[in-house]
C-alpha cells in the first residue's frame, strides 16, 4: 500500500507536466515539472525524504541552462542564485534618440512597433529588423542611429557576456522614461523597483542565436 517508483503525471491533453520517485511512501529523487506545450524542463531538483535538498534550478522557455538556481537544507531555502544580469539600455538614451532621430521622433514615440535588436557581447547594436512594415527611410535612419549610438550593458550569465535578441519600442520605452521622471521627483526608491522594466533584457530566441526574418 506504499507509494513506490516514477510516477507522472499528465493534464487533459495527454502531456507530461511533472514526473517524481517515491521510496516507501516518501518522495525521494529527482522531481521535474515541464512545460506542457515543448516537454522541456522548467523546474529540477531532488527529494531525500520528502524535503527538498541541494541545488533546484529553475529553467525559462526554451533555455538549457537555468535562470535561478535555489539551494535547499532540509526543505529550507538558504540560497537562491539568479545566473542573469539583464541587458540595458545606455544611460540618457531618450536624449540621444531625441537628437539622433529629431525628423521622426514625435511619430515614433506613438507607435507601436516592436524593434528587434541583436547585441554583440559587448553591447554594441549589430541588427535591427522591425517587426511589421514600415517606410524605408524611416527604419534607415532609425538603424544609422542605433549602430552609431551609445553601446547597451550586455546581457551577462554567470558573469559572461552573451550576444542577445533584445526587443526596443519607442512608445513604451518614452512612457516609461516618463514615470521615470515623475516618480524620481516623488519618490526616488520607489522609481528603483520598476527601472529594470524598461526592456525585458531575456533572450527569447536562445542564447547568440542571430535574429532573422523568421523572428518577426
Amino acid at each position: 500500500g506504499m507509494k513506490t517508483g516514477m510516477w507522472v503525471e499528465y493534464n487533459l491533453y495527454k502531456h507530461k507536466t511533472t514526473s517524481f520517485i517515491y521510496e516507501h511512501d516518501k518522495l525521494n529523487g529527482l522531481y521535474e515539472v515541464y512545460d506542457p506545450h515543448s516537454g522541456k524542463v522548467n523546474l529540477s531538483g531532488k527529494f531525500i525524504n520528502d524535503k527538498k535538498e541541494g541545488e533546484w534550478n529553475t529553467y525559462f522557455e526554451n533555455m538549457d541552462k537555468p535562470l535561478i538556481t535555489d539551494v535547499y537544507w532540509h526543505n529550507k531555502l538558504i540560497r537562491s542564485i539568479s545566473h542573469i544580469k539583464s541587458a540595458k539600455i545606455p544611460a540618457n538614451f531618450d536624449s540621444y534618440l531625441n537628437k539622433a532621430l529629431k525628423p521622426y521622433i514625435d511619430s515614433l514615440k506613438n507607435t507601436s512597433t516592436m524593434f528587434l535588436l541583436s547585441l554583440a557581447v559587448d553591447g554594441k547594436v549589430v541588427e535591427i529588423i522591425a517587426n511589421e512594415e514600415m517606410d524605408t527611410k524611416i527604419l534607415a535612419a532609425i538603424k544609422n542611429a542605433f549602430f552609431n549610438g551609445p553601446k547597451f550593458q550586455p546581457f551577462y550569465y554567470d558573469d559572461v557576456p552573451i550576444e542577445q535578441t533584445y526587443g526596443f519600442n519607442f512608445l513604451q520605452y518614452f512612457k516609461v522614461k516618463n514615470v521615470e521622471q515623475k516618480m524620481q521627483q516623488r519618490n526616488s526608491q520607489i522609481w528603483l523597483k520598476h527601472a529594470d522594466k524598461i526592456g525585458k533584457g531575456l533572450n527569447s530566441v536562445g542564447f547568440g542565436k542571430p535574429i532573422t526574418d523568421d523572428d518577426q
